[in-house]
């Protein structure tokens, strides 16, 4: 049940990354999905996969925080939309996880990560990624700049 309440919250955090208006906000959110997303992984296996996890994450933030900062000039950080769409999301995503089939406890939980009812959280593990890189240049407005778009 827990793994469901963190599902659904890692799913309203990655909708509402795309209303991030400054790379400060997209790195804040980003550190939520990746405690949410690390607290999901010590639920389903081990402890120390999650730790590892998570300090990667931080560890990639820290590289994109120090970028950011150095390229991007000061702003006013507004939270409340994304938080907004986030709680929406939250209630919502909740509601559509509460389903029978999800409630049923695994038999051997060495082999739940490689059960075939997990892959759909491999996809959705490979889809934060990629959104995380589309709202990571959908920020990124510099036109001058090592981070700048590529138009052909």
């Amino acid at each position: 049940m827990t793994i469901l309440a963190l599902s659904s919250l890692i799913t309203a955090l990655i909708s509402s990354l795309l209303f991030a208006s400054s790379p400060v906000t997209l790195g804040v959110w980003i550190m939520l999905i990746a405690i949410a997303g690390s607290l999901t992984i010590a639920a389903c296996t081990s402890a120390w996969l999650a730790m590892f996890t998570f300090l990667i994450y931080v560890g990639g933030l820290l590289v994109m925080f120090a970028y950011f900062t150095a390229t991007a000039p000061n702003q006013i950080h507004n939270f409340y939309p994304m938080m907004k769409f986030s709680l929406i999301m939250f209630t919502l995503m909740s509601l559509t996880f509460w389903s029978p089939s999800l409630l049923t406890p695994p038999q051997n939980e060495i082999f739940l990560i490689m059960d075939t009812m997990n892959a759909p959280f491999f996809l959705f593990l490979v889809l934060l990624l990629l959104l995380t890189l589309i709202a990571t240049v959908k920020v990124t407005q510099v036109n001058q700049g090592p981070l700048r778009k590529f138009h052909a």
